[in-house]
């Protein structure tokens, strides 16, 4: 699966639900264009902050969608400056940057669990936190209820050790 499949696949079941991404919905197949998922601006940006701070060009390389949704090691070198730069400034939530602590990295569900909705009005209640976060259930990950992909024994390490 390249990354800009990766990236559809998670981010398929909330932009059906219309959660993220543009306001049209798009079929998967339409979503593995980095036209459509460059406007999911919260996860883009986030593979963009990782991509640079590892020095990898392309913001869809697999090895930075994984981080992002997984976990990898990729994720550890980015300096919490550059985190708590990208919430206070990118997304304009200063008071959110500051919850961050040294130990944080920019992984999807530590985004779910400080950040919470950048440009939605969705409430991040302990239900809607519990169907945002990525999640293995026998070794699948989920998100939104969606079944993403089959993890493999390093993944859901990866999940349990970045993501929890």
């Amino acid at each position: 699966m390249s990354g800009l499949q990766l990236a559809a696949q998670y981010s398929f079941q909330p932009h059906q639900l219309g959660l993220c991404g543009p306001k049209d919905k798009k079929n998967k197949k339409e979503l593995e264009s980095k036209k459509v998922l460059k406007k999911f601006k919260t996860a883009y940006a986030y593979y963009k902050l990782i991509a640079c701070c590892n020095n990898i060009k392309d913001p869809f390389d697999k090895r930075v969608i994984r981080a992002y949704w997984i976990g990898s090691e990729l994720l550890e070198k980015v300096p919490i400056k550059e985190f708590r730069k990208l919430i206070s400034q990118k997304f304009g939530l200063p008071a959110k940057a500051k919850l961050l602590s040294k130990k944080d990295l920019p992984h999807h569900n530590t985004h779910v669990e400080i950040i919470g909705a950048v440009y939605s009005d969705l409430k991040f209640t302990p239900k809607i936190k519990k169907l945002c976060k990525i999640t293995c259930q026998n070794n699948w990950s989920c998100h939104w209820g969606h079944k993403c992909e089959k993890l493999s024994k390093r993944d859901s390490e990866n999940l349990k050790k970045y993501g929890d």
